[in-house]
């Protein structure tokens, strides 16, 4: 059964997901997620809070990285 697009638009990622979406370490993900570089947010109160990501904005965010990497423009 395939994903509708509504299913992937309410999917939320955790850290070790969107770090195999990046290829990156998670531990870069939230780095980046605390600085802002890639869309997410924490779920719940506290510094040990979880971020959560929207699979459709991270790859909104992958696609304007490359498109930018493509032009010669440091994302």
């Amino acid at each position: 059964m395939t994903e509708t697009s509504t299913q992937k638009e309410k999917k939320l990622l955790n850290v070790t997901e969107a770090a195999e979406l990046y290829g990156a370490d998670p531990e870069t993900i939230r780095r980046w997620a605390r600085s802002g570089t890639i869309p997410g947010f924490k779920v719940g109160k506290g510094r040990n809070a979880p971020y959560r990501f929207r699979r459709t904005a991270l790859e909104a965010d992958m696609t304007r990285r490359e498109k930018a990497m493509a032009a010669g423009r440091v994302a």
